[in-house]
């Protein structure tokens, strides 16, 4: 399994050792020659991510300090303080029990290099020893960083009168999964960090000059910065079959957009019925993030939703088009494992999102990650 070990093990001294590098703090004996001194290892955790909690304060908000890097590193430190607090020093209740990274685009798809053209979402989940179910009396924790880049129909144009402006996007995210009898739940949610200040755009920009695509001249009408705080909240209801599982859901989500969101997922075949899946949210995907038992085949999975959108900060009125009310995704993909890696790969067809998308799309998701 990926990177054992709980969030504040993993996070918390590395902000510690890279701020005692600068502060030049004496808190132990170095390792060796050149390297920083490590924190005591009979420091609670709760203590270490104070301490580290306020030096990253500290330099968060100093003068030459953008924007972005400020809200980025309070929610780390943050998230790892709540991770800390979730378990009592020494007490070893909560592991890291898994981890996904998708990468999304349409390249992967129709090819198209339009509207949801591409995203990247890393989640990581703490709790208690993966067996092959939510705990009822317990929590399991997502922390997801994710970025998405949301293009007009033309990028490598101007921007014209009735498309969409571009999106550049960066959300931190945080969510709790627990389980009370059969049904599931998931709350949470993120800050949808978009405009300039994320510099989307200029890697987007890099990435065409370095692949000799066309110069995204659309970049230059994208939204204004802002950080838009978004709460979600879902429910579901699995049902467990032979060698598989359908999962029929619902989801409400305010903030960035706000809608509510039915739909359902079947996941069939190898572990379906012990992994713990956690969801893409461009297209909906269900991949696995924690295992339990020896693989035993891939896993088929497939599903459809609609959304009832109320509003989308990404698509700001006066621009000559409507938000379309609603929105559909319909999916299929399949999880399955080449030597000792998990491998992902999956389509989605996404509806029309405004009145002058001419059709909808196709993109591609691929997840590959080494399990120990």
């Amino acid at each position: 399994m990926i990177g054992q070990g709980s969030f504040t093990e993993d996070l918390v001294p590395k902000v510690w050792r890279h701020r005692m590098r600068q502060k030049r703090i004496d808190v132990g004996t170095p390792s060796g020659p050149g390297d920083c001194p490590a924190p005591p290892a009979e420091i609670p955790p709760q203590i270490l991510t104070i301490k580290a909690l306020s030096i990253t304060i500290s330099t968060s908000f100093a003068p030459k300090t953008m924007p972005i890097i400020r809200v980025l590193s309070l929610f780390i430190v943050i998230a790892g303080a709540m991770a800390a607090w979730a378990s009592p020093a020494g007490a070893g209740a909560r592991t890291n029990i898994g981890g996904i990274g998708v990468f999304t685009n349409d390249y992967l798809g129709d090819r198209k290099d339009r509207w949801r053209t591409g995203s990247f979402m890393r989640s990581q989940f703490f709790g208690p020893n993966w067996t092959g179910r939510l705990p009822s009396g317990g929590v399991v924790t997502e922390f997801r960083l994710r970025m998405e880049m949301i293009a007009p129909t033309r990028i490598w144009r101007a921007p014209e009168a009735g498309e969409r402006p571009y999106v550049g996007l960066i959300a931190p995210g945080a969510f709790a999964h627990f389980r009370r009898g059969p049904v599931e739940y998931r709350l949470g949610g993120e800050l949808a960090i978009v405009g300039p200040q994320t510099r989307v755009g200029d890697f987007m920009d890099r990435a065409h000059e370095v692949l000799g695509f066309k110069e995204p001249l659309g970049i230059s009408g994208q939204i204004a910065d802002a950080v838009r705080p978004t709460v979600m909240a879902d429910v579901a209801r699995p049902f467990h079959l032979s060698r598989g599982v359908l999962r029929p859901f619902a989801s409400v989500v305010a903030g960035a957009e706000t809608g509510v969101r039915v739909g359902f997922d079947v996941m069939a075949g190898g572990r379906a019925t012990t992994t713990l899946f956690a969801r893409e949210p461009v297209t909906g995907q269900m991949i696995g993030a924690a295992r339990s038992g020896k693989y035993a085949g891939p896993v088929i999975n497939f599903g459809a939703d609609v959304m009832a959108v109320a509003d989308s900060h990404f698509l700001p009125g006066g621009q000559g088009y409507e938000i379309e009310p609603l929105r559909y995704r319909l999916r299929a993909g399949v999880d399955g494992q080449i030597g000792g890696f998990d491998v992902f790969y999956g389509l989605t067809w996404l509806s029309p999102e405004y009145s002058t998308q001419t059709e909808g799309q196709i993109v591609g998701s691929i997840a590959m990650f080494l399990r120990f």
